[in-house]
């Protein structure tokens, strides 16, 4: 098992320095991590942030996600909510090819305590809360030119094979 020590006063300086109500030091020598580590100390944040900002209902992490060649792709559909009211946050866009206009992509944060795109996102954010669709809102500021989720590896090669068959 591996204690994360250090990281907490980067998680504590960062949410200091945008977050005055942000409390993650009483949480610090009580949480030792395994394997996972990094999963679920972003779990962790993530859960935090979702009590002060309370802006988002529910949550999956990556024992709910799908894999495809490889690659995790988030399922919004085991949410069974209507498509129009929810949206993925993530630092990796490969996994919205599902669904590519419910994604919001956003900067990778790896212990950078001047990390500020959460935060900056917010406006957006909000803007989506009273919409009757955020799809084509988030199309139109993240993915300009995607109609569709782009293909997978393993859609291509089958169909370079069909193509290519005697």
């Amino acid at each position: 098992m591996v204690s994360i020590g250090s990281p907490c006063n980067c998680l504590k300086e960062y949410t200091e320095n945008q977050y005055d109500k942000y409390d993650i030091e009483k949480h610090c020598d009580s949480n030792v991590f395994g394997d996972d580590a990094f999963a679920r100390l972003y779990a962790f944040v993530d859960a935090d942030i979702e009590a002060l900002f309370q802006l988002f209902s529910r949550r999956l992490y990556r024992d709910s996600c799908k894999w495809e060649d490889g690659h995790c792709l988030k399922d919004l559909r085991l949410l069974a909510i209507d498509m129009a009211k929810v949206f993925i946050i993530d630092n990796t866009p490969r996994v919205f090819r599902l669904h590519v206009n419910n994604g919001i992509p956003i900067k990778s944060w790896y212990w950078d305590c001047r990390d500020h795109a959460l935060r900056n996102l917010l406006p957006f954010l909000e803007k989506l809360v009273d919409v009757d669709d955020v799809r084509p809102i988030i199309a139109a500021r993240f993915w300009k030119r995607v109609k569709s989720a782009p293909p997978s590896a393993a859609h291509i090669r089958r169909k370079f094979l069909l193509r290519n068959s005697f």
